[in-house]
């Protein structure tokens, strides 16, 4: 008889009609392997429990022995438990298993003797899985390798049909002893009730809920349900009458499902109830603290990890190849949704069109999860609101759960993106009138160059700087000259086409390139159009300012080939054009050149002579106003 805390032996109101079915439940029901033999170590039971640890079938394994067909049962610690259960007496091994297509796991085998009108009649083995064992553990020298290991092994000379006989054959005290045998092997709980719902056996594990009373044969179910409330074994517990309809109601249904029920001292037992065919009905009680311990400690650990990602700045996705499976809050916030409409979706509808082609590359899945992190790469990423911007992308497979997935972490950058164009603007920019500066006029005009090179076309380079600027900023100050600039700079831009280019290349001195001219004239009349437009009055913080320009012009390739030549060409039209009454123009010829150059030599030799004191004087008129 089982009482609170206390391990007895089964009772029972009566043995006999109900054995059969009764041993059937508890072998269907048991979450552990059962297997039972006869005195010769021939198997006679072998659960379905079993089986689903082993992966070895009932119908391979019953009527054989247990030396032949589970040696690495039978041959545990070296064969002394199944010696000792043969002999009477208890005991106690370990094996670890491993079944085709399953994990490696350890197993605690409980062998516990069976006997007929006190005789040795064999022995029961129950096989308790305690733990998953690491994938690095070496096997035991004869591990259960599934069906491959059950198929190589020699047939040993057992009967032609499973050994259900064997059970007929014994006597219904001998069957029931072995029922109680096995009930008391069990490391859960075990009751079966009559169709009255009145308590006919139990095991000692099933009568341990605090306050529940004596639990003994005939007792109702209600009674021990009702003994259990008024005890306080069962937390939570408002509205009493309802629970206890609630329990009643469940064992009525007995179909199996599983309720799990808190008790007091932090404890949770699991009961599932099942209806035999004669219309009783078998419980069994497992306790689930442990388990569901570690379900706090799992929910703990992830609620401290999302705390964590959602503390992050990055956006952070995990998606396996298929659809996105979790994301952190910044990456909600950062696409606009909410995690309900997130969950479930492709990654890849989160990406621009323009870099669909690319992500679909990224995101292929790969085989190992232990490769290395990916370096960075950029995609443009697409808002729920259709918006797009542009995105650094992070990302590594991992096993999530038990299927290969990845995880990517991402961030904004459209603030890096402006500060780079930025950079590059006035990098390659005049920071005042927004024109190409000197660095990227040169890079313009060898690309100008070479297309005219390809086209067979001239084209022309014009050098100019404004008249009277530095009256301009004496007068009225360096911000009104800086607005004459920017309006002259938009004027220039106006005169000439798109494909040309502008610059600024120090001061009031800008610099043109022409492309695509059918003759070198004109470039002449092009700068005739800007000369007539810079005439023009502009209007200086509430002055209006007159100005004008000279322009000199020089043609590729009549005047020369080499970008800086082509500029110091244009240079020394320009002073021509100043020479000749500002407001012009002028194109270069090469005379222009001798003459600069003489005027250079010219200017060296005087400044010599002074230096060397060759000049001495000969004449000085003296006169009197």
């Amino acid at each position: 008889m089982a009482t609170n805390g206390q391990r007895t032996s089964v009772q029972r109101r009566r043995a006999g009609p109900a054995a059969r079915d009764i041993a059937a439940a508890l072998v269907a029901v048991s979450r552990d392997g059962v297997v039972a033999f006869d005195r010769a170590g021939r198997i006679t039971v072998w659960s379905p429990a079993a089986t689903a640890l082993t992966g070895l079938a009932a119908k391979e394994m019953i009527g054989r022995t247990l030396a032949r067909k589970a040696p690495w049962l039978a041959g545990a610690d070296g064969g002394r438990p199944l010696a000792a259960t043969l002999a009477g007496t208890s005991a106690t091994s370990h094996v670890r298993l491993e079944p085709a297509g399953g994990d490696r796991r350890a197993i605690e085998v409980r062998w516990q003797p069976l006997s007929d009108d006190g005789m040795p009649c064999g022995g029961l083995a129950v096989l308790c899985p305690i733990e998953a064992a690491p994938a690095g553990d070496a096997p035991p020298a004869s591990p259960v390798q599934g069906r491959r290991a059950a198929a190589s092994e020699p047939q040993d000379a057992g009967p032609a049909q499973p050994g259900a006989s064997d059970w007929e054959a014994l006597s219904p005290r001998a069957q029931h002893q072995l029922l109680a045998d096995a009930l008391e092997a069990l490391d859960h709980g075990f009751a079966i009730y009559d169709p009255d719902a009145r308590l006919h056996m139990c095991n000692g594990k099933y009568g341990d809920l605090p306050g529940e009373g004596p639990v003994v044969p005939g007792v109702a179910h209600e009674t021990l349900v009702r003994r259990s409330l008024e005890g306080d074994a069962f937390c939570d517990v408002a509205d009493r009458d309802a629970w206890v309809r609630r329990w009643l109601d469940s064992h009525a249904a007995a179909d199996g499902r599983l309720v799990e029920k808190r008790l007091a001292g932090d404890r949770w037992v699991a009961t599932s109830r099942h209806r035999l065919r004669n219309g009783w009905v078998a419980a069994l009680r497992v306790d689930i603290t442990e388990l569901k311990r570690r379900e706090a400690a799992l929910r703990e650990s992830e609620e401290r990890f999302r705390a964590l990602a959602d503390a992050a700045f990055e956006a952070i996705v995990v998606h396996d190849y298929e659809k996105i499976v979790d994301a952190n809050q910044a990456f909600l916030e950062l696409f606009g949704y909410a995690y309900d409409e997130i969950a479930g979706i492709e990654l890849w509808r989160l990406v621009s069109p323009a870099s669909q082609t690319e992500a679909a590359e990224r995101f292929q899945p790969r085989r190992d999860a232990t490769e290395q992190t990916e370096q960075p790469y950029e995609l443009v990423m697409r808002r729920k609101d259709g918006s797009t911007f542009p995105a650094e992308l992070r990302g590594k497979s991992l096993r999530y759960g038990s299927r290969l997935a990845r995880v990517v972490a991402m961030r904004d950058i459209s603030a890096r993106k402006r500060n780079e164009d930025q950079i590059r603007r006035l990098a390659h920019h005049d920071s005042l009138t927004e024109l190409p500066n000197r660095s990227l006029f040169f890079d313009r005009l060898g690309r100008a160059i070479a297309q005219a090179r390809r086209d067979g076309r001239p084209m022309a380079v014009l050098q100019l700087d404004l008249d009277h600027f530095k009256d301009i900023n004496d007068t009225l100050g360096h911000a009104a000259g800086d607005t004459l600039l920017r309006a002259c700079a938009r004027r220039l831009q106006s005169v000439v086409h798109d494909t040309d280019t502008v610059a600024r290349i120090g001061g009031d001195e800008f610099a043109i390139i022409l492309t695509g001219l059918d003759r070198p004239i004109d470039a002449g009349h092009v700068a005739q159009r800007i000369i007539a437009r810079l005439l023009e009055p502009i209007s200086c913080q509430g002055h209006e300012v007159h100005t004008g320009t000279s322009i000199g012009i020089t043609i590729f390739p009549d005047d020369d080939t080499d970008p800086d030549q082509l500029l110091r060409n244009a240079d020394i039209a320009l002073y021509r054009a100043k020479a000749n009454g500002r407001n012009t123009y002028s194109f270069f010829v090469e005379a222009m050149k001798r003459q600069i150059e003489h005027r250079k030599e010219l200017e060296a030799e005087l400044r010599r002579a002074i230096a060397g004191h060759e000049f001495g004087l000969h004449y000085q008129p003296q006169i009197r106003l």
